[in-house]
């Protein structure tokens, strides 16, 4: 079993990543759908997940940090975890039996839809963005109140 994070072209792109054949992927507690948009000239890459519609932000990233982006994402999720209140032995247990983090192309277009529509959330929201911290707690806690409520 492995992490699935289904990336955008445009995240494709950027990152420089060699994506895997789209598998048939049923275990949705492990798959991700990633964006990435440009804010005052910032990167900003949104993961949601695909069962819970959770959003996990990072901002400001350089180019030296897209070139580690897996050891990124990784810490990202497990400290959005951590921070939601999840006790660090479940959090443990879910990248032990979720394994690595695999990418792919995008192939839901409902969820392209809806992760495409996330600029809404950050044209309101913006100025909770803090270049200062590459994972947007403040911001993520803002924008899921809305996509989880």
């Amino acid at each position: 079993m492995y992490i699935l994070i289904q990336l955008t072209k445009k995240c494709i792109d950027a990152f420089k990543i060699n994506p895997i054949e789209i598998p048939l992927y049923e275990d949705s507690q492990y798959k991700w759908y990633g964006h990435l948009f440009l804010v005052n000239r910032r990167n900003l890459l949104v993961l949601m997940h695909v069962e819970t519609g959770y959003n996990i932000v990072l901002f400001g990233f350089t180019t030296r940090q897209l070139k580690a982006i897996t050891k990124q994402l990784n810490a990202a999720m497990r400290d959005s975890m951590l921070k939601l209140g999840i006790e660090a032995a479940i959090v443990d247990r879910f990248f032990d039996l979720g394994g690595s983090i695999n990418y792919s192309k995008t192939d839901d277009k409902f969820l392209i839809t809806k992760i495409a529509n996330f600029q809404e959330y950050i044209d309101l929201h913006k100025d909770l963005l803090n270049a200062k911290e590459l994972i947007q707690f403040r911001f993520m806690e803002k924008v899921n109140h809305y996509y989880i409520d």
